[in-house]
């Protein structure tokens, strides 16, 4: 299993953990190991960057992200991650955690159709390597005024997680909708730059995920047998 994805991804924000493998990772290590009922051995690899948008994690992007470039040797995300040697090739589930900080980075990321159009091109190159997917929600990191600006509940944000479930339902028992992040729940534990998840940010993904990712197992199991 690998997670892909922003700062969230990564676990940015979860300070007990620093310099440690942290966020959704840790602690989907955790459950893996807690659950006698897996006849198979899972492992859970954490790809996050941060601060990464989707643009940069797309199959052909071919230019290192643009914050801390250094921590994968100024590589492409996806080719570092699902080339041929690298820890997502032969990964059989992609979770993706991406897309919140589209909004940050540009006007135009904080469109629907930027992150939209980005996904889909994401899971239909995954979809092809024979990955199951699961995708997360987008989590409300918009700017003040952003917010304020926005005539409909969520606005922009509320179209865009309209569009990963849709997505999500377009490959049944392939591509899964994960945490959803969207929820009202979600506003509250955030870190001191809050942006971020804090530690009972990252407890709650970890359990959304946690409850899909045992669906997915039972749907490898079958496409085992």
């Amino acid at each position: 299993i690998v997670v892909i994805g922003d700062g969230i991804a990564a676990g940015f924000g979860d300070w007990i953990t620093t310099g440690q493998n942290a966020g959704l990772t840790r602690r989907l290590k955790d459950k893996l190991a807690a659950d006698e009922s897996l006849l198979l051995r899972w492992k859970v690899f954490n790809c996050g960057h941060f601060a990464s948008i989707s643009d940069e994690w797309l199959p052909n992007y071919l230019l290192a992200p643009m914050y801390m470039p250094l921590i994968n040797g100024f590589y492409p995300l996806f080719n570092n991650v699902f080339n041929q040697g690298r820890v997502g090739y032969d990964a059989k589930i992609v979770i993706i955690v991406l897309g919140s900080f589209d909004c940050r980075r540009s006007e135009a990321g904080a469109e629907v159709d930027y992150t939209l159009d980005r996904l889909r091109r994401i899971v239909d190159e995954l979809l092809k390597m024979k990955k199951y997917i699961i995708i997360s929600s987008l989590l409300d990191v918009r700017y003040e005024h952003e917010t304020k600006a926005e005539k409909t509940f969520m606005g922009k944000l509320n179209y865009k997680n309209s569009g990963i479930y849709k997505l999500c339902k377009e490959y049944p028992g392939r591509v899964f909708e994960g945490a959803n992040m969207t929820h009202v729940k979600y506003k509250v534990p955030r870190c001191v730059d809050n942006v971020h998840l804090n530690t009972e940010g990252y407890d709650m993904l970890a359990e959304e995920t946690w409850q899909v990712l045992k669906n997915v197992f039972a749907k490898y199991k079958l496409e085992l047998a």
